[in-house]
Order: structure tokens, then C-alpha cells, then sequence
């Protein structure tokens, strides 16, 4: 191979590797900027529903739909034992997985805390916190 074949091939692999670690840098940072946006949306619900002001939550949102990539206000109770209770105001949600470390916050140990969760074939970021809540369970107790 010649000169100058192996300085082309090793000035296509340094752009190669240059674009690559570009490219890995920029999704990083676009995904750390998502996310903190996500998270921040997260905490302002869950400031509204601290405050028990459920309507408002429902209307803090127009635009797009849950199911169609929007945000979803859902909003689920669980007490220190695990159990889901029902919200007033009908905010349906599905059943969110009730970790060890959300019944401690409900327990009262620990505060706010943010995590992923698979529901079925969709990822949701969760916000866990404590809070009084009136509600309901399921015998309208």
C-alpha cells in the first residue's frame, strides 16, 4: 500500500472517529436536557396535586394526548402497605408498580424521589412523593 493510501485511509478513520464521538456527545447532552425537562414537569405536578387542586392538573396539560406521545397526568395513591387507593376527581392511571421505596415514602421515610417504570410496552418517568391526600379506597371508605 502507498504513502499516500494509508495517510487517506488514516484521515477517513480519525473524521470517522471524530464524527462518532460528536454524534455520542450530542445525544448525551440532548437526552440529559430531555430528561431534566421531563423532571421538571414532573415536580410541578406533583406540586399541583400536593396542593389537592386535581382540576387543575387535568387542565395544565392541552395539546397533545397521553397515547399519543403527550404528557400524562396520572396520579396514583399508595399507602405505606402497598395498597392503591382511588383519587377523587376520576384521574385513572394505570397501576403503577408500588416499589419498596414508594411505600417507605408513603410510610413517611424518605421524600421526593424520580424513577422509570415499565407498564406494559410503555416507559413512564414516575415522581414519588409524600403527600396527605383525601381519598377514597375501593368501598368508598
Amino acid at each position: 500500500m502507498t504513502l499516500r493510501k494509508r495517510l487517506s485511509w488514516i484521515a477517513a478513520a480519525s473524521v470517522a472517529v471524530a464524527v462518532t464521538i460528536a454524534v455520542v456527545v450530542c445525544y448525551a447532552e440532548v437526552r440529559h436536557q430531555l430528561r431534566n425537562q421531563i423532571d421538571s414537569e414532573l415536580i410541578a405536578q406533583a406540586s399541583v396535586v400536593q396542593n389537592g387542586d386535581y382540576h387543575a392538573l387535568a387542565q395544565q396539560f392541552p395539546g397533545i394526548p397521553a397515547s399519543s406521545g403527550g404528557p400524562a397526568p396520572y396520579v396514583q395513591a399508595v399507602t405505606a402497605g402497598g395498597e392503591i387507593l382511588n383519587l377523587p376527581g376520576g384521574f385513572g392511571s394505570p397501576n403503577l408498580p408500588a416499589t419498596s421505596r414508594a411505600r417507605a415514602v408513603a410510610a413517611g421515610h424518605g421524600g421526593q424521589y424520580l424513577s422509570d417504570a415499565q407498564v406494559g410496552a410503555t416507559h413512564l418517568r414516575v415522581v414519588t412523593f409524600p403527600a396527605t391526600l383525601m381519598v377514597t379506597n375501593a368501598n368508598g371508605k
